[in-house]
């Protein structure tokens, strides 16, 4: 992996709604690479970092994301492209995905007791941007999970 984007649009949860965006790029620990978390409620972040990601993902949150108060935005017609706009003082990350399948229902149970439920739309191509720079990469197609995509409607049940 050379460069990562998570981000999560979150219209309900135990501690608010808000967004939260992890940027990493390299393996995180390198002297000029980054690892982000761009929120608009913190309590929000710390919570998709340890109720969610860090129990789907080993070490998620090793090394821990600096934590950078951001706005955000969108554009795009989600159906053929969309971009998440992730702005503040000094980060402005701009994400895409271009050529997007339809959506499609889906379904998972993760090892963290929640089931997860979403429309998920894969995409052909990504970008993603740092203060207008292009980060190196590329989306291949995988077999299993995509690498590159959309979930939309996503609800995680106990």
């Amino acid at each position: 992996m050379l460069a990562e984007v998570n981000f999560w649009r979150v219209a309900w949860s135990p501690v608010g709604t808000g967004h939260v965006c992890y940027v990493t790029t390299g393996d995180g620990k390198g002297p000029n690479d980054l690892r982000l978390v761009l929120t608009d409620n913190e309590k929000l972040a710390d919570f998709v970092t340890h109720e969610t990601m860090a129990k789907l993902i080993q070490d998620f949150a090793t090394p821990p994301y600096k934590l950078v108060r951001a706005t955000f935005g969108f554009t795009g017609d989600s159906l053929v492209q969309r971009t998440e706009l992730c702005r503040s003082d000094q980060y402005n990350v701009e994400t895409t995905w271009r050529g997007l399948s339809p959506g499609n229902y889906g379904e998972m149970r993760p090892p963290n007791g929640f089931l997860m439920q979403f429309i998920i739309m894969v995409a052909k191509e990504g970008e993603i941007r740092v203060n207008g720079k292009p980060l190196p990469g590329a989306v291949y197609p995988e077999q299993g999970r995509p690498n590159a995509y959309l979930a939309f409607a996503e609800t995680w049940r106990k």
